[in-house]
């Protein structure tokens, strides 16, 4: 059975090990996690590629 959370999941996982993988980078990590914590996005509407 195909589950896109537990697709996306392990994707996360992959991304946030390549983002992540130094010490400096960590740091960063985690203090814009903390910052972005409690907020919310949207996605845009249209097409964004165009001026």
């Amino acid at each position: 059975m195909f589950n896109p959370y537990v697709v996306f999941s392990q994707l996360s996982g992959k991304i946030e090990a390549m983002t992540a993988n130094t010490r400096e980078r960590a740091k960063r990590y985690m203090e814009y996690n903390a910052a972005s914590s409690g907020s919310s996005t949207t996605l845009p509407n249209g097409n964004t590629c165009e001026p």
